[in-house]
């Protein structure tokens, strides 16, 4: 389940990315800390996420 898991997460993010170029990536999924995360460009979310 946490293979399906990342896969998809990896795949929403590459189609965001795609789409708009800039997403909140880094930041994004910590709204305790960041109510407005700063967006991330293509090359930020690719070379970050272990998923790519």
């Amino acid at each position: 389940m946490a293979a399906i898991a990342k896969i998809l997460k990896a795949k929403a993010f590459f189609e965001l990315s795609c789409i708009w170029d800039k997403v909140p990536f880094t930041e994004a999924l910590d709204g305790a800390n960041f109510a407005s995360p700063n967006f991330d460009g293509q090359e930020v979310v690719f070379h970050k996420h272990p998923g790519f």
